[in-house]
């Protein structure tokens, strides 16, 4: 396993010392938009999201970082077709938690043949499988 650099690892500290600076008060969405706002400073990334799923109810709420993806379209279709993704499956049938991608899942074709990408993911520019992740 490669092991973090000491810059990697003080990037972490300090994205978890701000993460505990959120004061225990401020409300959900306020916890949120500032924990989205921290995590593309610890891993580079176009867009992020928060999500809390409940697949028996085909419900999400989620939260991003960027606000035009926000819409009400947009939380449709992530309804429409969040009980495809593959790692929510597979966390259902596994009850396994740790992190991991569609491509640990999905091929690259898969991926593209699916509902999930072809009207939820392209919707938003994610063309590559690693853009889309689950970190736990």
């Amino acid at each position: 396993m490669e092991r973090l650099r000491q810059s990697d690892q003080r990037s972490l500290l300090e994205f978890l010392r701000n993460c505990y600076a959120i004061p225990d008060s401020l409300p959900f969405d306020g916890f949120t938009s500032r924990l989205l706002a921290a995590l593309p400073r610890l891993i580079p990334a176009e867009h992020v999201t928060y999500n809390e799923m409940y697949p028996e109810r085909s419900e999400s709420h989620n939260c991003v970082n960027n606000p035009e993806l926000a819409t009400a379209e947009a939380a449709r279709l992530w309804e429409l077709h969040m009980n495809e993704h593959p790692v929510m499956r597979y966390i259902l049938l596994t009850s396994d938690r740790r992190a991991a991608r569609i491509s640990d899942f999905w091929s690259q074709q898969q991926f593209r043949d699916s509902g999930l990408c072809s009207d939820f993911y392209k919707r938003f520019d994610s063309k590559d499988l690693r853009q889309s992740r689950r970190l736990s």
